[in-house]
C-alpha cells in the first residue's frame, strides 16, 4: 500500500539557489526507505518539503491520496498527526524548561482526541507516559526528570518516544544517529527496527551514513546536488549497475 508520493518536487531558496531539483519517489505501507547524500545535497531541505516545513516550489506531495502542499497551516492539521518526525539533535528539539513527561504529552494533546490510538492506552497522564517510556526502552522514572538530566542516547529515544506517541504512518528520520557515539548508535537503529514492526510505521530515513542507512532500509535512493541519481534495494548496495557516485560512496565506507 502507497503512503506517501512524491513527484516532480523543486525547492529554491530565496537566495536563488536551486536545492531540490525534480525530486520523485513513493513510500510504502511498513517500509524503511533510506535517502543518503553528502551534506549540502538537499536532505534536510527534502525532510522540511515532507513534513510541510518548508513549501515547494513545483511538484505534489501527497500523503494517502491527500495532496499536502497546497494546504494552509489550518487545513493540513488533520495530517500532521499522521506524519512526525525525529531530527539530530535532541537536546534542541525537546524544550529545556519541560520535564520530559510533558514534552511527550505535547502531541497528543495537539491531536490525541482525533485518532482512536491501537497501541497506547490513556487512561492517565501517568500511565500513558510510562507506555510511551517503556516502548523506546527507558525506565519510568526519567519522566520528571529535565532533558540536561539525560544522556544524549536517551534524550534522543525521548523524541522518538513523542514521534511515534500518537501512532502516526510515517515518521520522517532526519539524521537521527549521528549525534551519538557508535554504541549508542548501534542500540537506537536497533530499537527502530523493533518499533517499525511493531507499530506498523514507516520510516524515511535520511542520513549521510551510508552504514546506518543500508542496516535499516529497505529500499534506498542517493541524492546528489539536489536530484536522486540512484535508487535500489538495500542488499542490491554492491551491484556493478550502481550510478559511479553511488560506487564513490560506498568505497568510503
Amino acid at each position: 500500500m502507497r503512503l506517501m508520493t512524491i513527484s516532480n518536487v523543486d525547492k529554491t531558496f530565496s537566495n536563488g539557489k536551486q536545492v531540490l531539483k525534480d525530486v520523485s519517489f513513493s513510500l510504502e505501507k511498513g517500509q524503511c526507505l533510506g535517502i543518503i547524500g553528502e551534506s549540502g545535497c538537499g536532505k534536510s531541505t527534502l525532510a522540511r518539503c515532507l513534513l510541510q516545513l518548508e513549501k515547494i516550489d513545483a511538484g505534489e506531495i501527497s500523503l494517502n491520496g491527500h495532496m499536502l502542499h497546497n494546504l494552509k497551516n489550518k487545513e493540513l492539521n488533520p495530517f500532521r498527526k499522521n506524519i512526525q518526525a525525529v531530527f539530530q539533535n535532541p537536546s534542541a528539539s525537546l524544550n529545556p524548561k519541560l520535564k520530559i513527561k510533558d514534552s511527550l504529552m505535547d502531541p497528543y494533546q495537539q491531536y490525541g482526541s482525533q485518532k482512536e490510538l491501537q497501541h497506547f492506552n490513556y487512561t492517565s497522564k501517568e500511565a500513558y507516559v510510562k507506555q510511551l517510556l517503556e516502548a523506546v526502552e527507558l525506565p519510568a522514572q526519567l519522566a520528571d526528570r529535565y532533558p540536561h538530566e539525560l544522556s544524549g542516547g536517551q534524550q534522543q529515544r525521548v523524541t522518538i518516544s513523542r514521534a511515534i506517541s500518537i501512532e502516526p504512518e510515517v515518521v520522517v528520520l532526519d539524521e537521527p544517529t549521528s549525534s551519538l557515539d557508535v554504541l549508542s548508535q548501534a542500540s537506537l537503529l536497533k530499537l527502530l527496527e523493533k518499533l517499525r514492526q511493531q507499530f506498523s510505521l514507516s520510516y524515511v530515513f535520511i542520513s549521510h551514513d551510508l552504514a546506518a542507512v543500508a542496516s535499516l532500509s529497505q529500499d534506498m535512493l542517493v541524492m546528489k546536488e539536489g536530484r536522486i541519481i540512484d535508487g535500489f534495494r538495500s542488499d542490491e548496495i554492491f551491484s556493478q549497475n550502481r550510478h559511479p557516485y553511488t560506487k564513490e560512496l560506498v568505497s568510503m565506507f
